[in-house]
């Protein structure tokens, strides 16, 4: 490449930016100063060190003092992408931003906080009273999502990028201490404000996979040279199949009575596509195939004032039986 012109300092600047990792410990004085040589640029490291502390003052970078040579970064969120934001888009930044901070955890959402808190900023010095024309409110009670280790998250992500195993101390709901076993991660989903990592253990038959909760991880090793076995694994068929669903494998006919408010609902906001609402007088029948899961307990239980199980008998019982040990208590 020719010697670009040392006047040319937008240019500079720019490739300076782009320069800069995502996340500390960062790239060096002396790293990026190299790395402009070798577009081009006849510059130095003194340079380069003002550039830097230039833009800091009005782009959204930081430098890591943590230790020596400092490291210079890209807040987190941010990255070298930098478009610019009208009103609009930033009202729906904001609100996507409150929405996600009750969906995802703390490690996930560095990823987004940059471009959230930019949006922000920008609303901030708009005369628009926009805090007061915006907002959340849940449908539903809610969980608090679990404290998610970020050391522990990264080398979860890592290892399914790089297909390798991981040694993992993982403390289960059932058992009273942590065990230590070898994992192949497979994908990591998302179910409400809990993070899942799908994967096999070392010695598993068939082909069977597991959901572990990321939080429950108490280390996590990556296993150098030692790739996972990813056989026949399809994650539209583990997430179309029971496995995140805690229940069986089998849909239900289910056949619920309603009342006049719950038909109403349930005609706007069908459960799901198939499901087939008769009217009544006094409310409605709703007819649906569904699969006997956690979910599906939970929402019944809940709306049990609204509706009553008339099919299947196994499923009216277990409800009932569930009703009647918990108004025991009352």
């Amino acid at each position: 490449m020719p010697k670009t012109d040392n006047r040319d300092t937008l240019l500079r600047h720019w490739h300076l930016l782009k320069a800069l990792p995502g996340k500390p410990p960062g790239i060096t004085t002396r790293e990026a100063t190299n790395y402009l040589r070798d577009l081009g640029y006849s510059t130095d490291i003194r340079t380069t060190q003002r550039d830097l502390v230039k833009l800091k003052s009005v782009m959204a970078i930081a430098c890591n003092k943590k230790g020596k040579p400092y490291g210079w970064y890209w807040q987190p969120g941010m990255g070298g992408d930098i478009p610019a934001l009208d009103i609009s888009d930033a009202l729906t930044l904001h609100l996507l931003g409150n929405r996600l901070q009750n969906l995802v955890p703390e490690s996930m959402m560095r990823v987004f906080s940059g471009r959230i808190e930019q949006a922000r900023k920008q609303l901030s010095e708009h005369r628009g009273n926009w805090h007061n024309k915006v907002g959340i409110s849940e449908e539903n009670l809610g969980y608090v999502g679990p404290a998610l280790d970020n050391d522990i998250f990264e080398q979860l992500k890592q290892a399914l990028i790089d297909n390798l195993q991981i040694q993992v101390k993982y403390q289960s709901l059932q058992e009273p201490v942590a065990k230590d076993f070898i994992l192949h991660p497979l994908a990591l989903v998302l179910r409400g404000v809990r993070t899942y990592l799908i994967a096999r253990t070392h010695d598993a038959q068939n082909d069977e996979v597991m959901p572990y909760a990321a939080h429950r991880f108490k280390s996590v090793r990556v296993l150098k040279n030692k790739k996972a076995n990813r056989k026949n694994f399809k994650l539209k068929e583990c997430l179309d199949s029971d496995l995140m669903q805690f229940g069986v494998a089998e849909p239900i006919d289910l056949q619920l009575k309603l009342d006049q408010v719950m038909f109403k609902i349930l005609k706007e906001t069908p459960l799901t596509k198939n499901q087939k609402l008769i009217p009544q007088q006094d409310g409605g029948l709703l007819e649906i195939q569904i699969r006997d899961s956690w979910s599906l307990k939970w929402w019944i239980l809940s709306k049990s004032e609204h509706v009553e199980v008339l099919k299947p008998l196994h499923y009216r019982r277990k409800i009932a039986g569930i009703l009647m040990s918990a108004a025991k208590k009352y």
